[in-house]
């Protein structure tokens, strides 16, 4: 429903002058795709002892439209860490395609269609020694919106389009509706080159990373889009010394990215929220300025999708009538949208890694990751809340056995929200980074920088009159004799309430009183009114 600060007697008319257009959520829920495959480790690889580290990261290839049809096309990026038999980290990488459809009612060739995409429940399981099957579930949230024309049509009782003289019996009062519009830009195929230097050994493989990108920064200046986004990466390796003997280490980078795209249409207070993914990965080993395997070569492709958003005041018409007609209104729901919240923030959390098996002694490498994130309203505020999901890899006090644990930190971030939110939608990117731990009494210490990308929208079905239909078969009679009737204005009552008592248009009421063309209401008491009939 319409809040009573945004359709007032105030700001209403008796003509609709156009224009009339609404964003409109079309679809409600998730997809949830099954997907599922097997790999078989190539002969040059050692058989699996024990696996250690399971991710699986989902990737949207394309998206398309056929009809009231959405198609999804993509692949889940799977990332095995295991022991071998021999007691050296590996890790292998393979790739599960899918392909999901979802029926969207009045979808068209004007929607604007966010997908976000997570990997639930990854599971990976030895059928034999070189031999596993991966399996995972995405979920997929559609949100797609559309342009909606919410002028209603004028017609007649055997549903045939009105004609001119008929439409224009028709009186319409129009109130403001505030709803948020919707503008995209991208900037897509950023190249980068990043080194990353070590300060153990030198490197004779690397084993496993792990990167994240966010948007922290965004703001318009006039035409123009000024943004940052952070890049960041963990790294684990194996290093070599002269000696022939070996060691595991990790490092973490994060690189800045700032670029100014063009963005017609869009305003300095508009609000813009980002998604950004790394592509087209490339990382190798490269020898520092002494010569040493000590240097880590990046080179990488960033796109960035935005989305802004902008609360607008739309007339809509909400009561209508005909001065020579019967007229009966056809009335329909709107899933309209209200932006409440954009920002970036970042804040640090720690937690304590309970560790189950043997006793820890190093931690060799730890990852984090969120996966699913809660927004809830609360008054005059809103809570993100979730799990920081941990995996790391440790020896054992001896150092003579390598073992992983698995654990989650909590973590929760409270924000001032413009009024109360209701049912709301949400988009949220989310990062760790600076991740570190150390053994402390048997458990892992972990601190580590969040950073969270978010947009809140509140959801409102707006009650919207379809149609207007005409019953051009009986006409109204006029039953006054004189032509004119006095009326005392009632309290509460409107120009527009008396016009369509007496099915005359209100600028005839103004008009035969001396009434200012914008003048909504008669205070009782002070003025009688007199109705004319033509």
């Amino acid at each position: 429903m319409m809040d009573p600060t945004e359709l007032t007697k105030e700001s209403t008319t008796e003509s609709a002058n156009g224009g009339m257009r609404l964003f409109e959520k079309l679809h409600e829920g998730n997809v949830t795709v099954d997907v599922s495959g097997e790999y078989i480790l190539p002969d040059y690889m050692p058989p699996v002892e024990k696996l250690l580290r399971v991710e699986a990261r989902p990737v949207i290839d394309e998206k398309y439209c056929s009809g009231e049809k959405i198609t999804l096309g993509g692949h889940i990026c799977w990332k095995v860490l295991y022991l071998s038999g021999d007691g050296e980290i590996k890790s292998f990488e393979t790739e599960e395609r899918f392909t999901e459809s979802c029926t969207i009612h009045r979808l068209d060739d004007n929607c604007i269609v966010w997908v976000q995409c997570a990997a639930e429940n990854p599971v990976c399981r030895l059928s034999s020694p070189q031999k596993m099957s991966l399996r995972c579930q995405c979920e997929l949230t559609l949100t797609p919106v559309t342009p909606r024309d919410v002028t209603p049509r004028v017609a007649t009782e055997n549903e045939s389009d009105a004609s001119s003289e008929q439409i224009e019996s028709v009186q319409m009062e129009t109130g403001l509706s505030e709803s948020c519009v919707f503008l995209t830009a991208q900037d897509r195929g950023v190249r980068c080159s990043e080194d990353i230097e070590t300060t153990d050994g030198e490197i004779d493989r690397i084993i496993s990373e792990q990167h994240m990108a966010i948007l922290t920064d965004a703001k318009t200046m006039g035409e123009k889009l000024e943004y940052r986004c952070d890049v960041s990466f963990s790294i684990l390796y194996h290093t070599v010394t002269p000696d022939g003997a070996g060691a595991y280490g990790s490092v973490q980078a994060h690189f800045p990215i700032t670029r100014t795209v063009e963005v017609p249409q869009w305003t300095d207070n508009i609000a813009c929220f980002g998604e950004c993914e790394v592509k087209e990965l490339g990382i190798q080993i490269g020898t520092d300025r002494s010569g040493q395997r000590r240097l880590i070569e990046l080179d990488y492709v960033v796109d960035t999708d935005f989305t802004a958003y902008e609360n607008k005041k739309t007339p809509v018409v909400r009561d209508a009538f005909s001065v020579e007609y019967p007229t009966r209104l056809q009335t329909q729901s709107c899933r309209t949208m209200k932006h409440r919240k954009t920002d970036r923030v970042n804040f640090t959390v720690s937690g304590m890694l309970p560790v189950t098996q043997d006793s820890p002694g190093q931690v060799i490498d730890l990852r984090g990751e969120i996966h699913q994130v809660e927004v809830r309203g609360d008054k005059n505020k809103f809570v993100i809340s979730g799990n920081v999901d941990l995996s790391a890899i440790l020896s054992d006090a001896d150092g003579d056995r390598i073992f992983a644990q698995t654990g989650e930190i909590p973590f929760q971030y409270e924000g001032v929200s413009d009024g109360f939110m209701g049912d709301i939608d949400k988009r949220i990117c989310c990062a760790v980074t600076d991740l570190r731990g150390r053994v402390e009494g048997g458990q892992i210490r972990c601190d580590m920088e969040i950073h969270l990308c978010f947009n809140v929208l509140e959801k409102v079905n707006q009650p919207l009159i379809t149609a207007i239909v005409l019953d051009t078969e009986q006409p109204l009679e006029r039953q006054e004799e004189d032509g004119m009737v006095l009326y005392y204005p009632r309290a509460g009552e409107s120009v527009w309430d008396i016009a369509k008592k007496y099915r005359v248009s209100p600028d005839a009421i103004r008009q035969s009183n001396g009434l200012d063309p914008d003048c909504t209401q008669v205070p009782p008491g002070e003025k009688v009114l007199s109705i004319t009939f033509e």
